[in-house]
């Protein structure tokens, strides 16, 4: 650039025109600044939407509400567990005990920490990889998708998230700020922790793509922070214990205080005869008696053979006296959980409360389950060895019923008491545990 043309157009001094080219560039560096702050924070909106997509997709909305009911869908609600990394929101997996592909070789694994061979992702809900129904999953093939059991459905019923790249492309899901790692967390920190896996962590290593924390650059920063649990225990599971139910108790378990010999009605009813003399001898009962417009003289005494009513109603009806005896019954909770030794999510392996007695008195009883609920593993109405105490379990459907318990044998029994029907109900942890009619 020749200053003296500049400065002979312009009538410039040179000293003036230094100034105005050093403001120039003091304003295209701020220029060339502010566009640098704009796509760094642009980076950052799509790591935050990401983020909130990947939980959104592990336990759902539960401080939304849809037709009045919180939005509890996810990973979680259809498997009872958090997943094991980011790709199960995309596939579910399988494990293959000799390395093949053939349905020979298939194995009821579906965690891969418990695979001995290799572990395969489906792109169906069928290990064949074709077939998406479990009618026509078949030939030794295993159905991967949600079935009905319990009066539940329950099971993998993804994909849970979306994505324009191949789920086996490291770049499927990753961050705003472009970090990768593997196919399984697309760059992002995930890990389960604490024993069962009830706390996840969930963040971006943030633009220098390192765990950072504390930087007065914001980009530099993890998001959320490292030490931020993104779904603990307290997102996801509820505590059942103290679960309420009303419950009609049945009336013909007690016993009836009744005398016969001061109530001809109640005599009568019960199939006694009321002994006395007509003014007629014709006539022998005082029902006869009566009806022939003749005087029963009684003598207050019930003879026959007068059975003492067995349900309450008509012990009660007859001024009779009702006492009631107690009855321990059980109640059993059905949910999605995960089988410790396959890894297979199931609904037949219940939580079973203590024994809580109730008055057979033919009214309703609000009964509450209160002290502690045990993992029922062989769901044989017995507490066994290795089945621990545990009262938590994930938000989402399950199916409660009430049961007969035998004190004699300490088992919490497989009939329903009073031939009940179970009852199927939404429990989340942001909300009071719902009482049940039984």
């Amino acid at each position: 650039m020749n200053l003296k043309i500049i400065k002979k157009q312009t009538g410039f001094t040179l000293v003036e025109l230094l100034v105005v080219m050093l403001i120039l560039v003091a304003l295209t560096s701020v220029t060339l600044e502010s566009t640098k702050d704009f796509a760094f924070q642009g980076r950052y909106e799509v790591t935050k939407d990401r983020y909130d997509k990947i939980k959104r997709a592990i336990i759902g909305r539960p401080d939304v509400l849809i037709n009045g009911q919180p939005d509890i869908s996810g990973f979680v609600a259809d498997m009872g567990r958090l997943p094991d990394n980011i790709r199960e929101l995309f596939q579910s997996g399988y494990c293959v005990t000799s390395g093949g592909s053939a349905p020979a070789d298939l194995d009821t694994k579906f965690r891969s920490a418990l695979c001995t061979g290799d572990w395969k992702w489906s792109t169906t809900k069928c290990t064949d990889n074709t077939n998406t129904s479990e009618l026509t999953c078949i030939g030794g093939h295993i159905w991967l998708g949600q079935k009905l059991s319990s009066g539940l459905l329950y099971g993998w019923n993804g994909p849970y998230i979306s994505s324009t790249k191949s789920f086996d492309n490291i770049k499927a899901l990753i961050d705003g700020w472009g970090n990768t790692d593997d196919d399984l967390n697309y760059g992002w920190n995930f890990s389960n922790l604490s024993s069962p896996d009830a706390d996840l962590r969930l963040n971006s290593f943030g633009k220098n793509g390192v765990p950072s924390s504390g930087s007065t650059d914001i980009y530099e920063n993890d998001y959320p922070d490292t030490n931020f649990l993104s779904i603990s225990s307290n997102d996801w599971l509820v505590n059942i214990d103290g679960l309420q139910a009303n419950i009609l108790a049945s009336s013909v378990n007690g016993s009836c205080s009744i005398s016969f010999d001061t109530d001809f009605y109640a005599c009568e009813l019960a199939g006694g005869n009321w002994d006395g003399s007509c003014s007629d001898i014709i006539y022998t009962s005082r029902y006869s008696c009566s009806l022939n417009s003749e005087t029963w003289t009684p003598t207050n005494n019930c003879s026959g053979s007068p059975t003492d009513p067995s349900i309450r109603l008509a012990c009660e009806s007859l001024g009779g006296t009702w006492a009631s005896n107690s009855l321990d019954i059980c109640m059993k909770v059905f949910y999605a959980s995960t089988d410790p030794v396959s890894g297979e999510i199931k609904t037949d392996r219940p939580l079973v409360s203590t024994d809580q007695a109730i008055p057979e008195d033919g009214i309703m009883h609000l009964i509450s389950f209160d002290g502690f609920f045990h993992d029922h593993v062989n769901n044989n109405g017995v507490k066994e060895v290795g089945e621990n105490d545990l009262s938590d379990l994930p938000n989402g459907m399950i199916s409660i019923s009430i049961h007969d318990y035998s004190s004699s044998t300490s088992t919490c029994e497989l009939d329903k008491y009073r031939g009940g029907s179970s009852v199927n109900t939404l429990v989340f942890n942001t909300s009071l545990l719902p009482i049940i009619n039984w």
